[in-house]
C-alpha cells in the first residue's frame, strides 16, 4: 500500500512540474525584474500570498517580516518575480502532494464504508447468518528475529494488556497454549499495551517501560471487513512502536511490537460494532473532505495574482478562454 501511495505521489510531482512553465507565463511581469507596487497592490489582505512574500523574504535576509512590515518598509522590492513564481509553484506542489495523499486516504475510506454498509446488509438481511458465539478478543504477539532490537540486550520484556479498566493480563506469543482476551462490553474505549522489563544485569523485577495507548475502533477496523459476516473473523496484525520510558533508559531507540488479534462475537454484536465502525469512517471522511478543502482555498489563494488563470478545485488549473470539458482529466486525483 505504502508503494503505491509513493508512487501516486512521484506521478503527480512529475506532472506538476509543467504548471511552473505555466505560472511563470502568466504572472505578467518579466521574471529577472524585482517585484513592484502596480503587482503589490492587486494582491488581497488576505491573500496567503503574503505568507509566501514573507517565507522568500526570510529565505532572503535570514529576517522574519510580516504582510505590513513589507508593504511600509517596500521588501517586496527584494524579491524577483521568477523568486515569487518559484515560490508559489512550491507551495502549490506541497499542497498537492498533501491533497494527493489525502485523496489516497479517502479511497481506503470510502472503501472501507461501502464494505460495511454490504456486511451490516448481509447479517440484518439472512436470518441464517446467527453466530452464537463468545463476546471476546483475543491477543498474542509474535515472535520474528526481525523485531529484536537492542532493547532486548538490557532486558528481558513481557508485555500486558488492559481494557477500559478490565484486570490487566500478561499477552503471550503466538502458538503458547494460554492466551490473553477480553469481552468487548459498552464501555471499552481504550486498549492499553504495558511494556515491561527487567535489567538483565541488576534487576530484581518487572518494571513499566512504555505504555501503547489504542482506540478500540482502530484495532476493530483493522480486521478484514469482509469477514464480519462470516463465521469466522479473520484474525488481523498490528506493528506498534515504542521507546524506553524509564529514567535510566540504556536504549532510546524505537522498538517494534506486531501483534496478532483474533475476534469472535454473535451476531447482533457483530451489526452495532460495524454500525460503530462505520460512523467512525463517515466521520474521518468528512474530516479528510474537510482538509482537502482547505488546501484547496490555499490554492486558489496563490494562483489569484496570476493573469487568465482559472482554478477549479478537483479539476486544473487552465486558461479562462478554453472551453473544453476533457482538459480537465487527470489521471491519479482530481486536483490538478
Amino acid at each position: 500500500m505504502e508503494i503505491l501511495r509513493d508512487s501516486i505521489k512521484l506521478q503527480e510531482e512529475n506532472k506538476m512540474m509543467k504548471k511552473l512553465t505555466l505560472l511563470q507565463q502568466q504572472v505578467g511581469y518579466p521574471l529577472d525584474t524585482l517585484m513592484n507596487d502596480e503587482f503589490i497592490q492587486k494582491l488581497p489582505e488576505e491573500s496567503f500570498v503574503w505568507t509566501i512574500i514573507s517565507k522568500k523574504y526570510e529565505l532572503l535576509t535570514g529576517q522574519r517580516a510580516n504582510k505590513e512590515i513589507i508593504l511600509q518598509e517596500e521588501l517586496y522590492k527584494n524579491i524577483t518575480f521568477g523568486m515569487f513564481v518559484d515560490e508559489c509553484f512550491q507551495a502549490i506542489l506541497h499542497f498537492h502532494l498533501v491533497i494527493t495523499d489525502y485523496k489516497f486516504n479517502l479511497h481506503i475510506i470510502q472503501d472501507s464504508i461501502r464494505t460495511l454498509n454490504q456486511q451490516i446488509q448481509l447479517l440484518e438481511g439472512h436470518a441464517q447468518l446467527k453466530f452464537d458465539q463468545p463476546n471476546r478478543l483475543s491477543i498474542c504477539y509474535t515472535r520474528h528475529k526481525s523485531l529484536k532490537t537492542d532493547i532486548f540486550n538490557h532486558y528481558q520484556i513481557k508485555y500486558k494488556a488492559n481494557l477500559n479498566g478490565q484486570e490487566q493480563k500478561s499477552i503471550y506469543a503466538r502458538g503458547d497454549d494460554l492466551t490473553c482476551s477480553f469481552p468487548i462490553l459498552e464501555e471499552s474505549k481504550t486498549l492499553t499495551i504495558a511494556v515491561w522489563g527487567k535489567n538483565k544485569e541488576n534487576g530484581k523485577e518487572f518494571k513499566v517501560l512504555s505504555r501503547i495507548e489504542l482506540d478500540l475502533t482502530e484495532v476493530l477496523i483493522s480486521f478484514p471487513l469482509q469477514s464480519y459476516s462470516k463465521e469466522t473473523i479473520q484474525p488481523c496484525l498490528l506493528t506498534l512502536d515504542y521507546q524506553d520510558e524509564s529514567p535510566e533508559a540504556p536504549f532510546n531507540g524505537k522498538n517494534p511490537i506486531e501483534l496478532q488479534f483474533s475476534l469472535s462475537m454473535p451476531s447482533e454484536q457483530r451489526i452495532q460494532t460495524m454500525k460503530v465502525l462505520k460512523f467512525r469512517q463517515e466521520d474521518f471522511e468528512n474530516q479528510i473532505r474537510c482538509e482537502i478543502d482547505n488546501r484547496n482555498s490555499y490554492i486558489q489563494s496563490i494562483i489569484q495574482p496570476f493573469n487568465d488563470l482559472l482554478y477549479i478545485p478537483g479539476e486544473d488549473l487552465k486558461n479562462k478562454n478554453e472551453a473544453d470539458p476533457q482538459r480537465f482529466s487527470c489521471s491519479a486525483c482530481k486536483i490538478f
